[in-house]
């Protein structure tokens, strides 16, 4: 039975560390090769593996040298915004630094400059480029669909058009330029989810009318019904995206049976939209064959 390893010191209890700082408190060689610990990148120890891509940025953060900060796609996760995949503790780590400064060269870590450019702010500890930047650091690697996205997340969080198209014009000749400017005229204020910006660009695409978007609809004596996700005032019609919280919310599905009622006893015609009406071709085809009908 092999023995239990040394305790290490409390300077060094509360997560990952560098090898110099544990050598400096004394941690000889063979505790730091002990396979109690972990190395989550190049210089670093741990007591477990990063569970998570804040995690991983942590661990990273340690060992590299100041100033920097994480950007793009890591920026993006740590910042909450919708991207098209959620985050893992094994994805590459984007992080810039300026432009007269080296890169940071390690397994694991996606190096860029210009950091003398960026806005930055501080999220759980760590630096990181701010959501502008970002938006616009990741016109160079998303769909222009995901853009739009992301634009309106940031104007559903106090960002204005004006403060997106000034960041356009601020980074004027940087690769992807063209796309943060195209995407521009279709962000839109009032989205609350990834999946209901999707489903709007698909029926403006498809040259339907452009809905009011989480507008409060009423029944004939003003009373409240529901708050829809797509509304078509004139046309009477409703669009509702029903994503999984629909479905696993027992609550929330029967108040939405109730409300449904409701509304279409006043009238309104309610369409429903799910995932399959945005990616897939067919179901697609048949939602805005319905919508072009009731909307005329």
């Amino acid at each position: 039975m092999s023995r239990p390893p040394i305790a290490l010191p409390a300077a060094l209890a509360a997560g990952p560390f560098t090898v110099a700082r544990a050598r400096e408190l004394g941690v000889g060689t063979g505790r730091l090769r002990h396979t109690s610990l972990v190395v989550p990148t190049r210089g670093v120890r741990a007591s477990a593996q990063p569970r998570s891509i804040s995690d991983a940025a942590h661990a990273t953060a340690i060992a590299l040298e100041s100033p920097f900060a994480f950007s793009h796609l890591t920026a993006g996760h740590l910042l909450g915004m919708p991207l098209p995949r959620p985050p893992t503790a094994d994805d590459a780590l984007h992080v810039m630094r300026p432009s007269g400064l080296a890169r940071p060269v390690r397994p694991g870590v996606v190096a860029h400059r210009g950091l003398e450019r960026r806005g930055l702010v501080r999220v759980g500890g760590l630096p990181v480029v701010g959501p502008l930047d970002t938006w616009r650091d990741l016109s160079r690697c998303l769909p222009p669909d995901e853009l739009v996205v992301l634009g309106d997340w940031l104007l559903g969080r106090g960002v204005t058009l004006e403060d997106l198209a000034a960041t356009v014009r601020g980074h004027h000749g940087e690769r992807g330029t063209r796309a943060a400017r195209a995407a521009l005229p279709l962000v839109r204020p009032g989205s609350e989810s990834r999946m209901e910006t999707l489903a709007r660009l698909v029926i403006c695409a498809a040259g339907l009318p452009e809905p009011e978007l989480n507008a409060d609809v009423l029944d004939d004596d003003g009373r409240w019904i529901l708050r829809a996700d797509f509304l078509w005032r004139a046309q009477r019609v409703i669009g509702e995206y029903q994503g999984d919280i629909h479905r696993t919310d027992r609550r929330r599905w029967q108040a939405d049976i109730v409300r449904r009622r409701q509304a279409e006893d006043s009238r309104w015609t309610v369409v429903d939209m799910s995932a399959p009406d945005v990616f897939q071709p067919y179901q697609r085809g048949l939602l805005l064959a319905r919508l072009a009908q009731l909307l005329g």
